[in-house]
């Protein structure tokens, strides 16, 4: 005897939970127009993945670039 899909059962709703884990942020200074921001690293490690594939908590090869002169940020300490 086949069963019949949902027949006799209450379709439960199910409340997604997002459960993200907060890394904090990293904070950048802007040579180029003496700008301070902050990154969450969440976006670093998204733009990680779309352009070398992995992540990690390091910014040397990620090109975070400024919200207010949209210069790429470059900094010394990498």
């Amino acid at each position: 005897m086949k069963r019949e899909r949902g027949l006799g059962r209450k379709k439960k709703r199910r409340q997604k939970e997002e459960e993200s884990e907060d890394f904090g942020a990293r904070e950048f200074h802007c040579n180029h127009c003496n700008h301070q921001f902050e990154v969450k690293w969440e976006d670093i490690f998204m733009i990680q993945e779309l352009t070398h594939g992995y992540v990690g908590f390091h910014i040397n090869d990620t090109f975070i670039s400024c919200p207010e002169c949209d210069e790429i940020v470059e900094e010394e300490e990498f």
